[in-house]
């Protein structure tokens, strides 16, 4: 319970937060820092009643604190900036130190007083102790002169999170960078998005703060708000063993803080621009691509002046020491090449039906006999090779002929029948985005602070064809967050601390397809997808994508969300102990919109394979395909039709909660205990009107909730998490220091809006019409069960009505199984590290990082074929016809048994801004292994029954290796050398400034498949230049019944090198204002950035092994900047 002190002239606001404390006396995942330490005589006896006096230099603020009996003292509660201590006892000279503490810092300083009159001054000039002594976590924080300095494309803040040892972005172009266009990652995408894998976890197991609160998207775990370079004072990422006032986040921590205003004036203004008259061309494409791109914005703080009305007093409210404001602003127009694609057209030939250049020999399925008319061959049927266009009885579907002739003719010379097109998608992106914010000291114990934020960003995408939908991303991607926090930091005794949070944030994402005007299916003759006006654009067609390019979509996307919390924490001194005790309400709202296959979804036999859509052991006879998934739709049929209702939204809820108590022990001078338990309770989804089911894989029903709070899962209580570390100053100096820890970490992973129960029948979902089951759909319309004559196809195709769906026994329709007893996927770290000071301003450290995760989500396919026997999980009941559930398709899994390992040796070499220069090197050697990359980036095929054996993780990169530095170079007016030259040649020759990035990594891990199933590896694999990378003749289909030899991502593309260069020219205006023109070099030496090699082991594919690309925008690129800074 709180115990507040009683303030007559605040009864109103002390009573609401004394009831706010007594409901939630919870975790306080915040942002401030924090001072402690002793106060000894010269002899080394503690002085205990000694006066701390803190001053906060930009804002006057002071906090008072005093040493107990033995000379110990704690003040908590301070917000990232500098400060003044002064240290004041009779007989004892005045001590002061200046210091800048950083977000959620613990420093440690230790003062010897000095015998003497108190009217004597002491000044300590020695700035925060570059070695921690106080705390087992690990991480680094990223300074406000780094984000503004350093180059940074984009100016995407989270990057410089790679600077610190263990992060990676995980998945090379995965989800998470958004790369891939994808409505939830988009931003910042040129760069990586918020893509970071912390020791090796999953990119969705972060946890993102802002000011002390959440700062987290629900649905598939990425950030909310970007914060810019100008509004952000600073972040710290902590990667391993943070305290237990931080929770949900198995992977790191990343904890900003946005700027606060001053009794100064302070700001920017300023303007980046790039054009791709000034880039190098990407290595692979023929020609550079346009691309536009400015930057601009600026920042304002400062005390505020507001005019007074009435009679008397002065004109003007002066808020000097009182009251504050800070207020930044950045828009981004950009026009951007998505770089060269490759995609699988049809020929001139193809398109009109002649396949004679076919390799593959084509089969008609309404006969079972091959195009052909080999002579004295009794399976060929006459007609000349391949040549469906002279089959008699006009069997070309018209539908289908004018499907295909929409697409373009390759462009590709000699590239076969496989990825023959090359297409330059163009991005364009309209981004404003603003913050304001405002401090108050309420007097000298309490400080109140609110904060609006509010961000529109809008992105579209071209299509990969010029007449058809395709490529993923393709569309609109509009989003739009806001927020709004208070924020109280009270000092309510010497020893007695609280901290107190409200927020209540909207993000809202979404899609819109391209074409959505028009009715591009129809105009072909495509039946059943442009129903509605909301379904505009193109029914979603398509195979393996490797015959034929997928084209069109499920229809628009919207998923609003809101976040409603509450933090609360006390911090309590007494002794050597710094209790903390604290935790978050949160209340999480999610919708979800989209039509499920609303449009259909036409799905092909991949790459012809008739082994997809039969029952048990039919033979090819009985299929449907041509074994080309082109011809297949010029005279055969789909594999399956899928079709979903228009779909309304359903809201879904969750809370986040946490409870946390954690003691900072000091147990002598030397050693220091961190001793923390957090309790985590999280709730599964419920829906507000209990629209949602869930599949029992026991009895083969669908479960519906039973009102708006039934999960229809279990909840998961268990979740402890204990914290235990410990940091030793081995002599008692505090520059070498031993530190260790233990801590288990839990966090969110929901899956996206494919992993909703929300999306099952009867609310949602999707109908499934399959050819084993006797359907027969073309593109024109449904034949009647049975029979193979494509032009008997006139009939009209199911509606995809999932209403009536017998819940007893569903049939006809793919279901989603959450099973009831999953776990919260948590995550173990635990370090051991050894930390140095080198110099006054240098310091190194070395050590040991470990985590397992466990309880991980991986998804599998429990209807999907098995492979190899033994490899499957198993089904709860007997088979029928090879599958579990054979009246229904699909039946997903999401199960708990995913884990995962990481082990690394990290090196870190720090130096902090001194004479002109500041560097930060990081290194680390690891290996990371996992079995599955749950509802992201797997590569796993969904028609298999099947979890990925346990090897190397697709996030393991054995090298990693970042050195960043600004450099003042040392001669000009203020500088070492030619201090005191002309100002006239000062603005010629002085103010220059290097500023870099060098980042060496590892290349990306992958495997080889053919319909899913890795191949053998029979000889070495490696060809040794871009053309054969991969040596064909190394690799062979793997025989039936088993996996191929070849390990689970067992190769590795080549490694990566690039380096960032920024060149800057300062032209001094006064002693507190500068302009700054830069230059930004971007992959300065346009190393190329290779891709991972063409993978698609089919026989017409010519480019196997070939690496034929780069990584998403990493030629050299260059940047031109205007800074204002005051």
């Amino acid at each position: 319970m709180c115990k507040l002190k009683s303030l007559k002239k605040y009864r109103f606001l002390w009573t609401a937060i004394y009831v706010l404390c007594f409901v939630f006396t919870t975790m306080a995942q915040t942002e401030s820092a924090r001072i402690q330490g002793t106060v000894t005589d010269q002899t080394g006896a503690s002085v205990p009643s000694a006066t701390l006096t803190v001053t906060d230099l930009g804002t006057n603020r002071e906090i008072t604190a005093q040493t107990n009996g033995e000379g110990a003292y704690s003040i908590l509660t301070l917000q990232p900036g500098k400060y003044q201590i002064a240290v004041t006892q009779s007989n004892f000279k005045t001590t002061k130190q200046e210091i800048t503490l950083e977000v959620a810092q613990t420093a440690t300083l230790d003062f010897t007083l000095e015998t003497g009159a108190v009217s004597e001054t002491v000044t300590i000039t020695n700035d925060t102790p570059l070695v921690d002594s106080s705390s087992s976590a690990l991480g680094e924080v990223i300074q406000g002169r780094q984000i503004v300095e350093l180059p940074l494309n984009g100016r995407n803040v989270i990057e410089l999170a790679r600077l610190v040892p263990g992060v990676t972005q995980g998945v090379v172009g995965g989800f998470a960078t958004g790369v891939g266009g994808d409505a939830e990652t988009y931003r910042g995408n040129n760069v990586g998005g918020a893509a970071l894998s912390v020791n090796g976890q999953r990119t969705q197991s972060n946890n993102y703060l802002l000011d002390g609160v959440d700062n987290n998207e629900a649905l598939v775990g990425t950030i909310n708000i970007f914060p810019t370079a100008d509004s952000v004072q600073e972040f710290r990422i902590q990667t391993s063993v943070a305290p237990s006032e931080f929770g949900r986040g198995g992977g790191g921590i990343v904890n900003a803080a946005i700027k606060s205003g001053t009794n100064a004036f302070h700001g920017s203004a300023f303007t980046f621009i790039r054009n791709s008259v000034f880039d190098a061309r990407q290595t692979f494409d023929p020609t550079k691509s346009l691309f536009r791109r400015g930057q601009f914005g600026g920042s304002i703080g400062g005390p505020i002046f507001l005019p007074r009305f009435g009679e008397g007093g002065p004109t003007f409210y002066n808020g000097k020491d009182k009251v504050f404001f800070f207020a930044d602003y950045e828009g981004l127009r950009q026009f951007l090449p998505r770089g060269r694609e490759t995609a699988s057209v049809p020929t001139a030939e193809f398109r009109n039906g002649n396949f004679s250049a076919l390799t593959t020999q084509l089969r008609d399925p309404l006969t079972g006999l091959n195009i052909c008319n080999t002579p004295g061959n009794a399976t060929c049927n006459g007609t000349p090779y391949n040549r469906l266009d002279l089959l008699p009885g006009g069997r070309l579907n018209q539908a289908a002929l004018n499907y295909l002739r929409a697409f373009p003719l390759p462009n590709i010379s000699g590239a076969g029948t496989q990825n023959n097109y090359e297409a330059f998608r163009n991005q364009t992106e309209n981004n404003n985005t603003f913050n304001v914010r405002v401090d108050g000291n309420i007097n000298d114990r309490n400080q109140l602070f609110t904060r609006i934020s509010y961000g529109n960003y809008d992105q579209e995408v071209t299509s990969r064809l010029p007449n058809l939908p395709a490529g993923f991303g393709s569309g609109t991607n509009p989003t739009r967050n806001r927020a709004i926090v208070v924020g109280l930091n009270s000092s309510l005794t010497d020893n007695l601390f609280n901290e107190f949070r409200i927020q209540a944030a909207r993000l809202k994402f979404g899609y819109e397809p391209p074409f959505g005007d028009t009715p591009v299916s129809q105009n072909l003759g495509i039946v059943n997808a442009n129903r509605d006006s909301s379904l505009g654009g193109g029914a979603l067609i398509g195979g393996y994508n490797g015959q034929l390019e997928y084209t069109g979509d499920f229809g628009p996307y919207r998923v609003p969300q809101n976040t409603y919390q509450v933090v609360e924490g006390m911090s309590y001194t007494t002794g050597n102990h710094t209790f903390k005790f604290g935790g978050t309400i949160l209340r999480r709202q999610v919708d979800l919109f989209r039509p499920n296959r609303g449009k259909g979804y036409f799905f092909l036999y991949g790459n012809g394979d008739f082994t997809q859509c039969r029952n048990d052991n039919d033979p090819e006879s009985a299929s449907g395909t041509t074994r080309f998934e082109q011809a297949d739709l010029l005279i055969g049929f789909v594999c399956n039709y899928q079709v979903g209702p228009p779909f309304g939204t359903v809201g879904t809820r969750t809370w986040e909660n946490g409870f946390f108590g954690q003691d900072d022990w000091r147990v002598s001078r030397k050693l220091t205990l961190n001793l923390g338990l957090r309790y985590e309770y999280f709730t599964n989804p419920t829906e507000e009107y209990g629209r949602q089911s869930n599949f029992d894989i026991q009895t083969g029903r669908l479960l519906l909730a039973k009102d708006g709070k039934d999960s229809l899962t279990e909840t998961d209580k268990n979740n402890f998490s204990p914290r235990v570390g410990f940091a030793y100053d081995i002599f008692g100096k505090g520059k070498s220091v031993l530190r260790g820890g233990y801590g288990i970490f839990y966090f969110l992973d929901r899956g996206g809006i494919d992993n909703q129960l929300a999306q099952n029948a009867p609310f949602s979902g999707f109908s499934v019409c399959s050819y084993r089951d006797g359907c027969r759909i073309t593109l024109s319309g449904r034949a009647p069960n049975g029979s193979n004559d494509n032009r008997l196809a006139t009939g009209a195709l199911p509606l995809g009505d999932i209403s009536s769906v017998n819940l007893n026994n569903p049939s006809g329709i793919d279901v989603l199984a959450v099973l009831p007893d999953n776990k919260i996927s948590n995550t173990q770290q635990f370090n051991v590290q050894f930390q140095q000071q080198l110099t006054n301003d240098t310091a190194i450290s070395v050590g040991y990082v470990g985590t397992r995760g466990r309880n991980l989500a991986l998804y599998y396919n429990l209807n999907g074929r098995t492979v190899e026997p033994g490899t499957n999980v198993g089904c709860p009941r007997s088979l029928v016809n090879g599958r579990c559930f054979s009246s229904l398709n699909r039946v997903n899994v999401r199960d708990d048994n995913g884990k995962s390992q990481y082990d690394s040796l990290q090196v870190q070499l720090e130096r902090r801004f001194a004479q002109g220069w500041q560097y930060l090197l990081s290194y680390a050697y690891s290996r990371t292994k996992d079995n599955g990359n749950g509802a992201f980036d797997s590569v796993g095929d969904t028609n298999i029954n099947f979890i990925e054996p346990y090897a190397r993780s697709r996030s393991d990169y054995p090298h990693t290796f970042v050195f960043s530095s600004i450099y003042e170079i040392p001669f000009g007016r203020g500088r070492q050398f030619g201090s005191d030259i002309p100002r006239v040649l000062d603005a010629i020759i002085g103010g220059f400034q290097l500023n870099g990035i060098f980042r060496a990594q590892s290349g990306s891990a992958f495997d080889i498949r053919r319909d899913g199933v890795r191949v053998d590896l029979v000889g070495d694999p490696y060809g040794g230049t871009t053309e054969k990378f991969l040596d064909r003749a190394a690799f062979r289909l793997a025989p039936a019944g088993r996996f191929g030899n070849l390990e689970r991502n067992g190769l590795r593309s080549p490694s990566t090198y690039v380096v960032n260069l920024g060149v800057s020219k300062n032209f001094g205006i006064s002693e507190d204002a500068k302009i700054q023109f830069r230059t930004e070099f971007f992959n300065l030496l346009n190393t190329p950035q290779l891709s991972q090699p063409d993978t698609n082991f089919d026989t017409g594919n010519n480019n196997f092994g070939r690496i034929q690309g780069t990584q998403f925008r990493s030629a050299r690129q260059i940047q031109f900047g205007l800074r204002l800074q005051f």
